[in-house]
């Protein structure tokens, strides 16, 4: 194993970017980890580990903090505290993720495919204290969004789909999801009733 940590292993995001990176500080990321137990030590050394659902930035920042989070002497304990106002995140974490809401939706996207418990508690945790408190409003707008429909552009998609049944409706009759053109032709007579299972 001290062997092996003296290494550098070829990561390559997305984009096509390779970062050579300690073994120790790749091995933080879970899928990786199980892919490095699988290999013995000359196809760690030769082999290419892509992450296609990583980007060259996102994978840089992943490093950067599993780096640190490596050489900081006493990892800070990260959590939420009875009677505290928000959750408990260090310093250094806390300047690291001063970043806007599509980056950390990424990072924590990133966490999640690589089986990062630590960032993904950190980002979970930095998001949650972003959030609390505020309006549905507020948190809409803190979200990245892309071509949001105008209140008439929703009011024409309702009507045009105005004879589909409500999602929230448990209990539904297939005789009223039946379209105009569908009536017509007779698909009353064929119509039965389906109720979801409890």
């Amino acid at each position: 194993m001290e062997m092996e940590n003296s290494l550098k292993l070829q990561l390559q995001s997305s984009d096509g970017v390779i970062f050579k990176v300690d073994v120790d500080i790749a091995r933080y990321s879970g899928t990786i980890n199980a892919i490095l137990d699988k290999l013995d030590l000359e196809d760690k050394i030769a082999d290419l580990i892509p992450l296609p659902k990583v980007d060259s930035t996102i994978l840089k920042m992943v490093i950067d903090w599993a780096t640190h989070d490596r050489d900081e002497p006493t990892p800070p304990q990260h959590g939420y505290y009875k009677g505290a106002d928000a959750y408990k995140i260090s310093a250094w974490d806390a300047e690291f993720l001063k970043v806007d809401m599509a980056t950390l939706l990424q990072l924590l996207s990133a966490a999640t495919y690589m089986d990062m418990r630590g960032l993904y508690d950190v980002i979970y945790n930095t998001i949650s204290n972003m959030t609390r408190g505020k309006t549905i409003e507020e948190i809409f707008q803190l979200l990245p969004t892309v071509n949001v429909s105008t209140p008439a552009e929703q009011e024409e998609v309702g009507g045009e789909n105005a004879w589909a049944p409500h999602p929230t409706n448990w209990s539904m009759s297939i005789e009223n999801s039946l379209t105009p053109a569908e009536e017509e032709e007779g698909g009353r007579e064929n119509a039965r009733t389906v109720h979801a299972e409890d």
